[in-house]
């Protein structure tokens, strides 16, 4: 029996298990995923990550696990940040495919070009998204809730090649004027998650823009929802979770599942 789980904090509602499980039963596979939800850090609980085949990391611990791991590959090792882990000969290898999903993501606006993006979120999803974004975009605003974060990663971004880059706290006057002059709005951060919080000011959203919200319970976030009545394009993050999920089994099983499958799996529509 493989064993694979999704390691986080407060992760219990997580529409992952329902993707993967409906995967290994529709496949085949002698395989599980469940949720390990971890209240303080990752020390009490590596060994029992050791045992598993596979690994999803989430919200906090995309960086932090990295310390923890044999090896990184591929995109993590630029991105710092890590959401896959895969055992591999007794090591466990690390590697990024938030940055992959949130791409497939972005190509469902029939967009891929922006001249400016507001990011809101400095943590390991908002590294990925700026990773994606190298070429694509050539402004970039960085929000955070101290701001620090955000003033570091907009540092990062100048290093990866953006032709402007500055980071923010939130509440700050030119996130306002971010808002404004975007024509492209991710949120990678936590907040709408309570179905009635919204990031930024969103009397200011007007079209032509895209907003990618990464929170997908509720499907259609406080954020979401207030940017289709302004006219824009909207992507909800359940399209993210699933093509990074498609990635995963890639890594995991060499599989090949479409991301729609996936959605349709975690939406019980299958």
């Amino acid at each position: 029996m493989l064993r694979f789980a999704l390691v986080g904090r407060g992760v219990s509602g997580s529409l992952s298990p329902r993707m993967y499980n409906w995967f290994f039963r529709a496949r085949g596979y002698r395989a599980s995923y469940e949720v390990v939800d971890v209240d303080d850090g990752l020390d009490s609980i590596i060994g029992m990550l050791r045992e598993l085949d596979g690994f999803n990391v989430t919200i906090p611990f995309k960086v932090s696990i990295i310390s923890f791991l044999d090896g990184v590959e591929g995109a993590a090792k630029h991105i710092g940040a890590v959401n896959t882990v895969k055992a591999h000969n007794g090591r466990l290898i690390g590697y990024n495919t938030d940055h992959a999903g949130f791409l497939y993501a972005l190509r469902l606006s029939g967009n891929t070009r922006y001249d400016t993006a507001l990011i809101i979120g400095a943590g390991g999803a908002s590294r990925a998204a700026l990773y994606a974004l190298r070429g694509l975009v050539r402004r970039v605003y960085i929000v955070s809730r101290t701001g620090h974060t955000a003033v570091s990663l907009a540092t990062t971004a100048l290093s990866w090649g953006f032709e402007y880059s500055h980071g923010a706290k939130r509440g700050d006057s030119i996130v306002n004027e971010a808002v404004s002059k975007s024509d492209l709005i991710v949120n990678a951060s936590p907040v709408g998650s309570d179905g009635v919080s919204v990031p930024i000011d969103v009397g200011r959203l007007e079209e032509p823009c895209t907003v990618i919200d990464m929170v997908y319970r509720p499907l259609n976030t406080p954020l979401l929802e207030a940017a289709m009545r302004a006219g824009c394009t909207t992507i909800d993050g359940l399209w993210m979770l699933a093509a990074q999920a498609s990635e995963n089994l890639k890594l995991w099983l060499n599989a090949d599942v479409p991301p729609p499958e996936l959605r349709r799996a975690a939406l019980g529509d299958t």
